[in-house]
C-alpha cells in the first residue's frame, strides 16, 4: 500500500475499508483492503463496478461524522432470468470503514504502515461491533509481542490467545468475545511485510523484473560487483542498488534477508557465488538464470549443498509461459516467485497473554476421535477410505498424536478389528462401541466416559472431515488456551460443530445425550459458553459417495 503514504504526505483525509466478512461467491476476502479518497478517488479494488460504487457512496457519512461504519455490499450476480432488469447478488461483503485524517494522525493507516514496515506477518485488530462501555467499536491495535494494553483486561488473555491462533493459521479471523453481560466483536486481520526480491545481476533484463515487481508491491534490491552496471539511475523501480561482491553480501544488506532471490548475472563464476551466498541466507525462493544446460553445470557443481536446497533452487527460473523477451521472461519469473510464495514459512512473533509467555500448556487435552459410525448412507466402511494415501481413520489418529500424542481415545463400531489393526502403530487408546447402531450419542457417552480423571477438556474430531489439519485444530487450540472454561467449536456453514473442545464441566450434560444428538445440542445449549473459530474446511465431511467425490475434487457442496 504505497499509496496510503503518499496520501498521508500530502495531508490528505481518506476511508480505510476493510473486508472483515464475506457470504457466498465474492471477488476479494477476509483482509482486503482499499482507501477511498475525496471526490471518489480510491486505490486498489476490492470488487469494481456496481460495488465499487456502491462503497464510495457508504463513505460519504464517514467522511462527514468522521465516526466508523460496518456496512454491507453486495456482490452483483448474473442477471436473475425472472426480473426486468437488475441482477440477482452473487455474494455480500461486510466492510468496516475507518476515516483517517490529521485530526486523528491518521491512526489506523499509521498503524497498517508500521506493520507492513515490519519483518514478520504482525496482528491488526480492529473492533467491528461492541457494546462493551470501555470497547468502541471502531478501534485499532497493532499486535506484536504483548497483548492489547489499551482493551479491557478482562479481554487480554482472550485477544491474545485468538490473535495467535491467526498468526499460527495465517488466516484472518472475525471473532465474538462475550465479556459477562457484553459483546465484542473483533476483527484479527494478518498484516505481512512486502516480499523480499533480490535480483544478482544489473544487467538490461532485469530492468522489467524491478518495474514488475515494484508493480507488486515487492521491496527489490538490485546487486552486481560490476559498479558501471550497478546504477540507481538504471533502476528507478528498485528499492535498492548495491555494487558489492557476493561475499560482502550479507554486510550490504545490513542482515535483511529476502525472501527471493534471482540470479541473472549472464556470468557463470559470478552466477556460482551468488548461488552459494544465498544457499547461506533463509531465502526460500532461489531462481537462476540460463539454459538447462548451463543450470545443471552450476547445479552439479555444488556438490552435498545441492540436494539438501533442491526445494528452494528453480533453475531454469520462471514458468514456461512461452517467454521470449525480457518482459516476458521478468513476468514469468515474478508469476512463478508469486505461485511459491503461499509455501514461504514466515516467522511469526508470538502475542504474549499478561503474566506469562505464549507457550501452551495442553495438560488436560485430551482427543476423541469419533470412528464408529455405519456409514449407512455411503454403503460401505468410511473410517477406511483413502484420502491423500492414507485412510481417514489413520489420518485423524495420527493428527491427534502430533497435538496430543498419546492422550488420543478412538471410538470403534463396525469392524473394529481392521480398524484397530490400521492405527496399530500410533499411540492411542482404542475402545469399541457395541452399540453403535443406537446413533452417534453412544459413541460420544464412551468416549467421554473413557478419558481419565485428569482429563480437563476433550477435543472432539471426526474422522470424516479430511480438510481439517493441524493448522484448524492447532486454531481452536490457541482460544481454548486463552479461556480453558469455555466451550471452542468450529464455525462452519452458518452453524457451528466439532471440531469442538469442550470443558470437563459440560461432561455431564454430553452423558445425557442419546439418539443421533451429538456435542452441537450441548453447544446450541450453552451459546454465551461458545468460542467460535472460522473453519470453513469443517464443511466438507463424508456423508455420500457424492460428497467422497467433492472431497476429492474440492468442489464445495
Amino acid at each position: 500500500m504505497k499509496s496510503l503514504s503518499a496520501l498521508r504526505a500530502e495531508g490528505t483525509e481518506f476511508v480505510l475499508a476493510t473486508i472483515v466478512a464475506t457470504e457466498g461467491s465474492t471477488y476479494r476476502k477476509p483482509g482486503a483492503r482499499m482507501l477511498v479518497a475525496p471526490a471518489g478517488r480510491f486505490t486498489d479494488s476490492l470488487a469494481g463496478g456496481a460495488f465499487e460504487r456502491g462503497l464510495v457512496d457508504a463513505t460519504t457519512l464517514v467522511f462527514a461524522d468522521r465516526q466508523p461504519a460496518v456496512v454491507e455490499c453486495d456482490m452483483p450476480g448474473p442477471a436473475d432470468p425472472g426480473q426486468t432488469g437488475g441482477s440477482e447478488r452473487d455474494g455480500i461483503a461486510r466492510i468496516l470503514l475507518q476515516w483517517q485524517g490529521p485530526q486523528n494522525n491518521w491512526h489506523d493507516a499509521a498503524l497498517l504502515e508500521e506493520a507492513i514496515a515490519a519483518r514478520a506477518p504482525r496482528v491488526l485488530v480492529a473492533v467491528t461491533d461492541s457494546s462493551h462501555p470501555q470497547v468502541p467499536m471502531g478501534i485499532s491495535q497493532l499486535l506484536a509481542g504483548d497483548a492489547a494494553p489499551d482493551l479491557p483486561s478482562d479481554l487480554t488473555q482472550e485477544i491474545a490467545a485468538t490473535a495467535n491462533a491467526a498468526l499460527r493459521t495465517g488466516r484472518p479471523m472475525l471473532v465474538h468475545h462475550p465479556v459477562d453481560e457484553w459483546e465484542v466483536e473483533i476483527f484479527y486481520g494478518i498484516v505481512r511485510p512486502p516480499l523480499g526480491l533480490l535480483i544478482a545481476g544489473a544487467g538490461a533484463d532485469s530492468v522489467p523484473l524491478t518495474r514488475i515487481a515494484n508493480t507488486l508491491g515487492w521491496n527489490v534490491t538490485v546487486v552486481d560487483p560490476r559498479d558501471w552496471l550497478a546504477q540507481p539511475a538504471s533502476f528507478p523501480d528498485a528499492d535498492r542498488v548495491l555494487a558489492t561482491s557476493p561475499e560482502r553480501l550479507p554486510e550490504a544488506l545490513g542482515g535483511d534477508t529476502p525472501q527471493a532471490g534471482v540470479i541473472m548475472t549472464h556470468n557463470s563464476a559470478l552466477d556460482d557465488r551468488f548461488l552459494r551466498q544465498l544457499l547461506r541466507t533463509d531465502a526460500q525462493y532461489i531462481g537462476i538464470l540460463g539454459s538447462k544446460t548451463r543450470c545443471r553445470k552450476l547445479l552439479e557443481g555444488l556438490g552435498e549443498l545441492r540436494e539438501p536446497n533442491a526445494a528452494r533452487i528453480h533453475a531454469p527460473v520462471g514458468l514456461k509461459i512461452g517467454a521470449e523477451s525480457a518482459e516476458e521472461i521478468a513476468l514469468s519469473i515474478a508469476a512463478e516467485i508469486q505461485s511459491a510464495r503461499g509455501d514461504f514459512v514466515e516467522a511469526a512473533t508470538a502475542i504474549a497473554a499478561p503474566g506469562g509467555a505464549a507457550e501452551q500448556d495442553l495438560s488436560g487435552l485430551y482427543v476423541v476421535i469419533l470412528a464408529a459410525g455405519g456409514a449407512k448412507r455411503f454403503g460401505a466402511l468410511k473410517q477406511l477410505l483413502e484420502f491423500e494415501g492414507e485412510s481417514l481413520l489413520r489420518r485423524a489418529v495420527k493428527l491427534a498424536n502430533e497435538i496430543v500424542f498419546e492422550r488420543a481415545i478412538v471410538v470403534h463400531g463396525p469392524k473394529a478389528t481392521k480398524c484397530q489393526r490400521e492405527i496399530a502403530e500410533f499411540h492411542a487408546t482404542s475402545v469399541v462401541n457395541e452399540y453403535w447402531e443406537y446413533g452417534v450419542a453412544s459413541s460420544l457417552k464412551l468416549g467421554i466416559r473413557s478419558l481419565p480423571a485428569d482429563a480437563s477438556a476433550a477435543l472432539i474430531i471426526l474422522c470424516d472431515q479430511p480438510l481439517v489439519r493441524a493448522p484448524q485444530l492447532q486454531a481452536l487450540i490457541e482460544r481454548w488456551t486463552g479461556s480453558r472454561e469455555k466451550i471452542v467449536a468450529g464455525a462452519y456453514g452458518g452453524t457451528v460443530g466439532v471440531p469442538a473442545i469442550i470443558p470437563r464441566k459440560f461432561f455431564a450434560e454430553l452423558m445425557e445425550l442419546a439418539g443421533d444428538h451429538g456435542a452441537k445440542s450441548v453447544l446450541s445449549a450453552h451459546e454465551r459458553d461458545v468460542l467460535q473459530v472460522p473453519l470453513p474446511e469443517a464443511e466438507m465431511d463424508i456423508d455420500t459417495q457424492d460428497d467422497y467425490t467433492r472431497i476429492l475434487t474440492r468442489k464445495p457442496r
